[in-house]
């Protein structure tokens, strides 16, 4: 079989977007996200979804991940301000029929194969947190964070 050179092939553009119209806006939709900018995503959902317990509510990582696509994968803009009520944007976006708007226009195998990635990434960070070596990552970094705070008070 001859080798084709990936040089050679064709470089695919950045994904498609798609502009449709929603209450008078025109709303532009990635149809395809960059995987650094999935893991982007997965990585701004998960920081938040878990408490200090190191467990995830899956309501929550739902409620991220919802918000996180339609600011990712969208011309629409949340502010950081409105990002502190994340339940108040959840509803609006709900309420509102964007989020089933968004989520409608988005290829499915694109949308639900980021969710589902999402999803275990969860699962397998809550696993290794709870084990005995995120355990004993936790202790050692506490520690170390202890340890820092000791050396600032002495001096």
């Amino acid at each position: 079989m001859a080798k084709v050179s990936f040089i050679k092939l064709t470089p695919i553009k950045s994904g498609e977007i798609k502009e449709v119209k929603f209450n008078d806006e025109v709303i532009q939709i990635h149809q395809y996200l960059p995987v650094k900018d999935k893991i982007a995503l997965t990585e701004r959902v998960l920081v938040q979804a878990f408490d200090d317990t190191n467990h995830y509510s899956l309501y929550r990582l739902n409620i991220l991940f919802i918000i996180e696509v339609v600011r990712t994968y969208t011309n629409i803009n949340i502010t950081d301000k409105q990002l502190e009520n994340l339940t108040n944007v959840y509803d609006l976006l709900t309420l509102n029929g964007i989020k089933d708007f968004v989520i409608s226009n988005i290829p499915e195998d694109e949308y639900y194969g980021l969710y589902h990635k999402v999803c275990g990434e969860a699962e397998n960070l809550e696993k290794y947190l709870n084990s005995f070596a995120g355990i004993m990552k936790t202790i050692t970094s506490d520690y170390s964070a202890t340890e820092m705070d000791v050396d600032k008070i002495t001096s």
